[in-house]
């Protein structure tokens, strides 16, 4: 029976494929599902008393025979009263059986199997469950969960529990929880995480907190730390409703800290061009190492408008603060930062302005204001600087081809800044411009030649940072091939300023800027490689060179490497490379990463996987040597997998280390 309008069907002694974009997350492949009876409602599919697999061969590799399937689209595959049989031998029975559909190591379901230098040997498992089956008056849903157990030579026994929950339409969450007596540093390891969200009335509220103590996975390893937030967020029509508050507190054997930070927000919308935001933040932050007790306390308020009126674009700006604390040894420097009190700015074009301005390429400011700065607020020190502020700002840009089909085009851009302050006393005004000038040479070749100009005249009210501009004089200029087969660039500069300024004894002007070069070639679609190199033009010394190579045949072999040269140690810094090729045809695959420091003379890290590719499922036996880091990693791992679902990834770094990247550059 098929149901036109919704496309949901019910059929019996039926057989249908499930597509893999069609069931989503991680499935790599489609799923085959047989039952006396499918039914599809919405996106879940159920079937009863059937089978269901990946393979497509008339006697598949493997199945799971069951009395009840449900499939869940991006979330899990869930199993009641199931058998898993190789060909027709069955292996095992279970009551219950949930396999996730996301790309998640904490969602993984295989067993892990391999050696550390932090864990020794290990096997690391997972347990679908449902807490429905020990508590029928839970009914429906099921409260699916995952029990853990990790056994670890040099650990000991971890056990967990990941834990999903829902309360009809207006509650789900999860909950995680984790404990270890780790036997090798005497120690008890604990994490857990919650997840919580709800619906209340028109508010959403978001419950998040996580916590870990001692756990061997963080830089200190008798650390604790834990992190909490709740918001609660209402929106109706234009009006949009925030609360957020946050605690977080980190502690070591040496000392603790404490964090916490709350935040109101209101927006409001009228009509099309007008929108208010009204917001109010503080924090609190303590920390006591030792002997040593420091403290900083804030509190901000912050109105905002922006909108249109007639030609002009309307931008209020308003902000205090109402607090800001120092305590104990903190540095007197603190800055609590500009208040506005408040601030308004009109903007419009040329083109809104009309009549004589309406084809130039400009852009006009016009602001208002009176500003307040505190330093060392809190302090013995404390200081305040008031001032009233105009401002008239004026900037475009342009372009003027100079030659047919533009071959020579020069751009030319460049503002005013005018700042006027109530004091009488200080008034500035700032040019900057940066007119380019580009020649295309030939087909494949550009020739650029830049200026850069910033300068301000005159000068702020002494104290007043916000309206502090630094200055520039620089020219610059780059020569740009482009082909199929090759790609070069020259790049280099001459600071005009820094040329004339006046220095002290014994001290070098150094106005060049390195001289750059780049040359990428790729012979083949195969092959391709990328040369670097910096140049010292001041002292006339070649800084380093690098190379890189990347490989990419047919059939999937791939090759990648990158080498660095210190010309003036005359050493190699790093050398990296990694390799990926299939053998035996497809049957197998392997992979390998290295990094070799010259300096040290020792490898950085080394790591391989092997992996034997069935028809339905992938053997990987990795290994892992990375002596340095915060933590060294040596040790092997072993995982199977169906190939057809998500499994965890692993890093060929390992479990403490980061990812690598041989620096191959941009690919064409």
């Amino acid at each position: 029976k098929l149901f036109t309008d919704t496309r949901d069907f019910v059929a019996r002694n039926a057989r249908t494929i499930l597509p893999a974009d069609l069931v989503g997350g991680g499935v790599q492949q489609p799923l085959y599902l047989e039952g006396e009876t499918i039914t599809r409602t919405g996106q879940v599919t159920v079937a009863e008393n059937g089978r269901l697999t990946s393979c497509d061969f008339p006697l598949p590799h493997y199945r799971f025979q069951f009395a009840r399937a449900q499939v869940i689209p991006r979330d899990a595959v869930i199993l009641r009263n199931t058998s898993f049989f190789r060909y027709n031998a069955r292996q095992f029975t279970v009551k219950y059986l949930r396999v996730p559909l996301i790309e998640d190591l904490r969602s993984s379901y295989t067993p892990q199997v391999g050696r550390t230098e932090e864990e020794g040997y290990f096997v690391k498992s997972a347990v679908g469950y449902a807490l429905s089956q020990f508590f029928p008056t839970l009914g429906s849903p099921d409260y699916p969960g995952l029990l853990r157990v990790d056994l670890m030579e040099r650990k000991g026994i971890g056990l967990g529990f990941d834990q999903g929950y829902r309360f009809a339409d207006i509650a789900a969450g999860t909950l995680v929880l984790y404990g270890l007596r780790d036997s090798g540093r005497g120690v008890l390891n604990t994490n857990g995480r919650l997840a919580h969200l709800q619906r209340a009335g028109e508010v959403d509220v978001t419950v998040s907190s996580d916590f870990q103590n001692n756990s061997y996975n963080a830089a200190f390893q008798n650390s604790q730390t834990q992190n909490s937030t709740i918001s609660a967020t209402r929106i109706i029509g234009g009006s949009n409703t925030n609360i957020t508050y946050n605690l977080s507190q980190s502690g070591l054997q040496s000392g603790k800290s404490t964090n916490s930070q709350y935040t109101l927000t209101q927006e409001q919308r009228f009509g099309q061009s007008l929108r208010v935001r009204a917001r109010f933040n503080g924090s609190d932050q303590n920390s006591v190492f030792g002997e040593s007790v420091t403290g900083r306390t804030e509190q901000n308020g912050e109105l905002t408008a922006t909108g249109r009126v007639g030609i002009f674009d309307l931008d209020l700006r308003a902000n205090r603060s109402f607090a800001a604390r120092l305590r104990g040894a903190s540095s007197d420097n603190f800055f609590s930062g500009t208040e506005r009190l408040p601030e308004f700015t009109l903007r419009t074009t040329g083109q809104r302005l009309g009549g004589a301005f309406t084809n130039l390429p400009v852009n006009v400011s016009l602001g208002f204001g009176r500003f307040v700065e505190s330093t060392g607020a809190g302090t013995a020190t404390a200081g305040r600087t008031t001032t009233g502020r105009a401002l008239f700002d004026i900037d475009g840009s342009q372009s003027y081809p100079l030659a047919p089909r533009g071959a020579t085009v020069l751009s030319v851009n460049g503002g005013l800044r005018q700042y006027l302050y109530e004091s009488g006393d200080a008034a500035q005004y700032v040019l900057e411009s940066s007119p380019q000038l580009t020649q295309q040479i030939g087909r494949d070749t550009t020739f650029n030649l830049n200026y850069s100009y910033l300068r301000p005249y005159g000068g702020a009210p002494i104290g007043f940072r916000l309206d502090s501009v630094g200055s520039n004089n620089n020219l610059g200029t780059s020569l740009n091939v482009q082909s199929y087969r090759t790609r070069l660039s020259l790049l280099t500069g001459f600071d005009i300023q820094r040329s004339q300024a006046d220095l002290g004894a014994g001290q070098r002007r150094l106005p060049w800027q390195n001289l750059s070069a780049q040359l990428a070639l790729r012979p083949s679609p195969v092959l391709q490689t990328r040369f670097t190199s910096t140049y010292d033009l001041n002292s006339a010394v070649l800084v380093d060179l690098n190379n890189r190579v990347r490989v990419r045949a047919p059939g999937g072999f791939a090759f990648d490497s990158g080498v660095r040269y210190d010309p003036r140690t005359k050493k190699f810094p790093q050398i990296t490379g990694s390799l990926e090729t299939p053998l035996f045809g497809d049957k197998a695959n392997f992979t390998a990463f290295a990094g070799y420091n010259g300096v040290t003379k020792q490898f950085d890290y080394r790591s391989f996987a092997l992996t034997r590719i069935l028809h339905d499922y992938e053997i990987t036996l990795r290994y892992i040597n990375q002596p340095f880091g915060f933590r060294t990693e040596s040790g092997f791992s072993f995982t199977i997998r169906l190939k057809a679902l998500p499994g965890a990834s692993f890093s060929n770094t390992g479990q403490f280390g980061t990812p690598l990247d041989t620096g191959t550059g941009e690919v064409f």
